[in-house]
């Protein structure tokens, strides 16, 4: 309660459960003012002993809005490797695949935008397909992940000492490509003019469906153009106190009508996380030629003209079962044949030679809990290898390879995660021809997360060496 004259404070009170109050005062007139958090204020003068109901009007007040604001790591630590999420790779420019991508990968290096390298080492890594590696070359799975496009990568992986149940040696990289959770169907279309010296071009288009436990996936990239390089050597011989200078210029002129890599993928999701995937991928180049001329100032003048045809199938099964384990089966075809026409030191000369390859290959891969921090996998890989090349003039060359691992590991990691730990027990056997041999194959590797942006990282790992075919 104030005074009405000169509102000076006189007098307070507050209400009661029901909104009753009550003050004592002589002072008339008054003012009186009513106040809540919630509501108005109200201001009445008056002379009145008693007043009826007050009414107070509601309070509303706009908030500004809020916005939470948070940024992705660029990497993680996980079981040893290195995690890197393409969203924070490609906010620097348009990363239109997922060749693109591993380009960007701090670590990766690709100095001609046509292969990949690690930095530091230039060591080419073995590239794998959601923890699957495959029995195509390295240049075969280049050419998939240059179509795939980079909205279907989820993370990519760098793994200097990877694990067993990857059935690869050395640096590899693993692309984990995105799940659907719903229904839908979109697509893509992509095209790349690039010029080296010449034009080359480069067609994608992929389309991706989705409904219920069901998806599928199909790829379509078609290359033509020609290539055009030149390579100029300058080199100075000591012969016995005599210096000779030798010159050399090469020139290599590709031309490729028509290059179609094609790749199907279909998904069925079981009960209890199960699955089973069937893929299908070939490289047709029906037509390619190449011609090569080299001037040498010792050797004289060469010219060699090449027509080519290669074809390459691959299909995979997998089939992810309950309890951790997983089966997979692949087949791979392959058949070239090339035809040289030319001069070499002014001398004509023309031959052919072909190379057939049926590859077959099996594995059956486990993984079990121990606890919250460690845990066991175990698994065997068995690879067949049949080849058949050479010169229709001359005796092939036939000969199978087989391959065969079983291992077991374990990992974990201690200090509170910040020091993870994977050891492995391998046994491996080889056979060529008449060469046989069996090898213990044991690994380790140590990595300690320092903080955030740190890492040390120490592997040891054993490799065999293969003979040379003859």
């Amino acid at each position: 309660m104030l005074y009405s004259v000169d509102s000076v404070y006189k007098e307070t009170a507050v209400c009661d459960d029901e909104g009753r109050f009550q003050l004592q005062t002589d002072i008339k007139p008054y003012r009186l003012l009513v106040q809540h958090i919630s509501y108005t204020t109200l201001s009445v003068v008056s002379s009145d002993s008693v007043l009826n109901n007050l009414v107070l009007e509601d309070k509303a007040e706009v908030l500004g809005e809020v916005v939470v604001k948070a940024e992705r790591p660029i990497m993680k630590m996980r079981n040893g490797g290195l995690v890197f999420n393409p969203q924070t790779l490609s906010k620097a420019r348009l990363l239109a695949t997922a060749f693109d991508l591993l380009c960007e990968t701090p670590g990766v290096q690709s100095f001609d935008k046509e292969t990949i390298s690690m930095v530091g080492t230039g060591v080419t890594p073995t590239i794998l397909i959601n923890g699957k590696p495959s029995t195509m070359s390295a240049t075969n799975v280049l050419n998939y992940i240059k179509s795939l496009p980079s909205n279907r990568v989820k993370e990519i992986e760098v793994n200097y000492n990877p694990p067993a149940n990857w059935n690869v040696k050395g640096t590899a990289i693993n692309i984990v490509l995105t799940e659907s959770l719903s229904d839908f169907m979109t697509g893509q279309v992509q095209s790349k003019w690039q010029n080296k010296h010449a034009d080359s071009f480069n067609e994608n288009a992929s389309v991706m469906f989705s409904k219920g436990k069901f998806s599928a996936d199909f790829i379509y990239s078609l290359d033509y153009g020609k290539s055009l390089t030149e390579k100029n050597t300058w080199i100075k011989h000591d012969i016995q106190g005599e210096t000779i200078d030798l010159t050399s210029n090469t020139k290599r002129k590709g031309s490729t009508p028509y290059s179609h890599n094609i790749y199907v993928g279909l998904k069925y999701n079981l009960p209890s996380n199960q699955y089973l995937s069937l893929t299908y991928n070939n490289s047709l180049t029906p037509s390619g030629k190449s011609e090569i001329v080299s001037y040498n100032s010792l050797l004289g003048n060469t010219l060699q003209s090449t027509q080519n045809k290669t074809y390459l199938h691959n299909v995979s099964l997998d089939y992810m079962m309950p309890k951790g384990w997983r089966l997979g089966m692949e087949y791979l075809y392959f058949n070239t044949k090339q035809d040289y026409t030319g001069y070499v030191i002014n001398k004509h000369t023309e031959y052919s030679q072909y190379q057939r390859i049926n590859k077959y290959n099996a594995f059956l891969s486990g993984h079990s809990a121990i606890n919250k921090s460690w845990s066991l996998g175990y698994g065997a890989n068995y690879t067949h290898t049949s080849s058949n090349s050479g010169q229709p003039t001359l005796k092939s060359t036939l000969y199978n390879e087989d391959y065969a691992k079983i291992y077991a590991d374990a990992e974990g990691n201690i200090l509170n995660g910040k020091l993870y730990l994977r050891g492995t027990l391998a046994v491996d056997w080889y056979k060529i021809k008449e060469y046989k041999e069996w090898s213990f194959m044991p690994s380790f590797s140590l990595t300690y997360n320092i903080a955030p942006q740190h890492q040390l990282m120490s592997s040891f790992q054993t490799f065999r060496l293969y003979p040379t075919i003859g």
